[in-house]
């Protein structure tokens, strides 16, 4: 018998491993050929479409995630044992899918299994803790199962993590009943977060009632203590709320807090001689909240102007520039006042070249009604600082005015009105009756 050389075994061996990889080859060019067919054919997304995809790559997870949202979403083809089915399958396969969890537990919860379907939620979570959007829907299974309490935890945590949320959780909260502490309980304690919460109160019709008004007075504490400055739109928000809820100590305050977190002070208002802020034009004009509000009209300029006042370190300066026969003269304030109270109006003018045979005046009105309860001498021509003044007294339902500056219409065929108008230290202050 003819002897094998001796190198024979290595020589074979090699052979073996050469057939044996070019098997392996094969077999992966199959299987990614396969894998590849599979995916062409679950493109349309349609039920038939998966179907054949999975009788291909019936391992793939993905698959039978898909094909499951479309057997419990399309109205037309529901079938939500089938749905839970595959996304069991899919969830077998690839256990840490976050979201394959979550779309089974809504499969089980519409199939009416509330405890599973919390389970599957819960998993999910555990998968993807940060999530704020699967928080969110944990949230909103609990709400759906009317179990508000456990809702509260995945939402505040849902909130915290997307300021985009906070409003529809806002409105979700509100509209199944629970009330302002409840949802400060669950609100994030940032200034951003606090400013659109006071917000979202003060837009909501049902905190209009004397219940919310302690709620919504700590809710404006707690964010002055948080120490960022308060925008004027949502200063001017919440004074105009405890103005109509007849807090008039309440918004007296709170506008001394929103001023001064802005270095700007008012002795006489603070300290409750002028129900006017800013009545001496000294400090910046703040046109919100309970400050001057200067609207732009045709043909009249307003400035803030240092020399030339009668007292102090400033005034207001109006010029007028062949005005249409004007009645409001851009410059009014609305101030809260006790009741019932006796008032004066008074302030101090200068005029130069003011036409016609209607003259610049100021009045008081009641905020709601525009009813008038006090109005001065009106200014004409040219004349020198002088003082003018009205008196008026307060009732009940007048608890906000404004004060403003008007002119009455005039009836000549030269209506154009013209002229420089200089104000200052306008009081609107508590007399004995």
């Amino acid at each position: 018998m003819e002897d094998f050389p001796d190198d024979w075994r290595p020589t074979m061996i090699a052979r073996i491993l050469k057939a044996l990889l070019v098997v392996a080859m094969a077999a992966s060019a199959w299987s990614v050929q396969a894998r590849w067919r599979a995916l062409r054919l679950s493109v349309p997304g349609g039920i038939s479409d998966y179907e054949s995809a999975l009788a291909i790559d019936r391992d793939n997870p993905e698959f039978h995630y898909r094909l499951a949202l479309v057997l419990r979403d399309d109205a037309s083809s529901r079938d939500l044992d089938a749905a839970a089915d595959h996304l069991g399958w899919a969830i077998e396969l690839n256990p840490h899918a976050w979201s394959y969890h979550f779309e089974h537990g809504r499969a089980l919860e519409l199939l009416g299994d509330a405890s599973s379907a919390e389970a599957a939620y819960r998993r999910g979570l555990e998968h993807s803790p940060a999530g704020s959007r699967y928080h969110w829907r944990l949230a909103n299974f609990y709400l759906r199962e009317g179990n508000t309490y456990s809702a509260l935890s995945p939402l505040a945590e849902a909130i915290r993590e997307d300021a985009s949320l906070r409003a529809p959780a806002y409105g979700l909260l509100r509209g199944l009943g629970s009330d302002l502490v409840t949802v400060i309980e669950v609100w994030p304690e940032d200034s951003p977060a606090l400013g659109q919460l006071l917000r979202l109160v003060l837009a909501d019709a049902q905190a209009r009632d004397e219940e919310s008004l302690p709620t919504i007075q700590g809710l404006w504490s707690q964010l002055v203590e948080v120490g960022e400055e308060i925008s004027p739109g949502l200063g001017s928000l919440f004074i105009d709320y405890l103005a109509a809820s007849g807090d008039v100590a309440g918004a007296r305050q709170a506008w001394t807090e929103f001023m001064a977190q802005r270095g700007v002070r008012d002795p006489l208002f603070e300290s409750n001689r002028n129900a006017l802020w800013n009545g001496g034009f000294e400090a910046p004009l703040s046109e919100a909240g309970l400050g001057w509000r200067i609207p732009e009209l045709p043909g009249m300029h307003f400035e803030q102007v240092d020399p030339d006042c009668a007292r102090g370190d400033g005034c207001a300066r109006l010029t007028f520039e062949n005005a249409e026969n004007p009645t409001a003269l851009g410059l009014e304030q609305f101030a809260n006042v006790e009741v019932p109270r006796s008032y004066r109006l008074s302030f101090l003018a200068r005029s130069l070249g003011l036409s016609g045979d209607q003259g610049p005046y100021m009045e008081v009105v009641v905020a709601a009604s525009g009813a008038r309860l006090a109005s001065t001498d009106p200014i004409m021509g040219s004349s020198d600082w002088k003082l003018y003044e009205a008196s008026f007294a307060t009732e009940t339902g007048t608890e906000r005015v404004v004060v403003r500056l008007r002119r009455d219409r005039s009836l000549r065929l030269d209506k154009r009105f013209s002229g420089v108008l200089w104000l200052d230290e306008v009081l609107v202050e508590e007399v004995e009756p």
